[in-house]
């Protein structure tokens, strides 16, 4: 995330555009993964996680489709949701740092 705020009531995030697809749409698409590309995949989740976790954040709800993958780069975990009436969202950008917001829904 690199931005958020209200503007007339409004709450808004400014968020990197990601030039790809998700992983459901990627498994549709090509079929099962190789090997090296699941354990890619996998790594770039769980590094992704692991810098939510520093920050106190907990996903849940990682699926295919809350997972960007984009034409170049690292895969990046998308949709942090909290519980409460906060929307929470988190930007990895190499599974060692991470920034998190909160904009609360009316």
């Amino acid at each position: 995330m690199f931005d958020q705020g209200v503007v007339t009531g409004q709450g808004f995030l400014v968020m990197e555009l990601i030039d790809g697809t998700n992983l459901r749409q990627l498994l549709r698409a090509q079929g099962a993964f190789t090997i090296p590309q699941a354990l890619r995949y996998t790594t770039d989740i769980l590094e992704a996680l692991r810098a939510a976790h520093r920050v106190g954040v907990i996903h849940r709800d990682v699926k295919p489709e809350n997972i960007l993958v984009p034409t170049d780069g690292p895969a990046k975990v998308t949709d942090f949701w909290s519980g409460t009436s906060c929307l929470r969202s988190l930007h990895v950008f190499d599974g060692q740092h991470a920034r998190h917001g909160c904009v609360h829904r009316p």
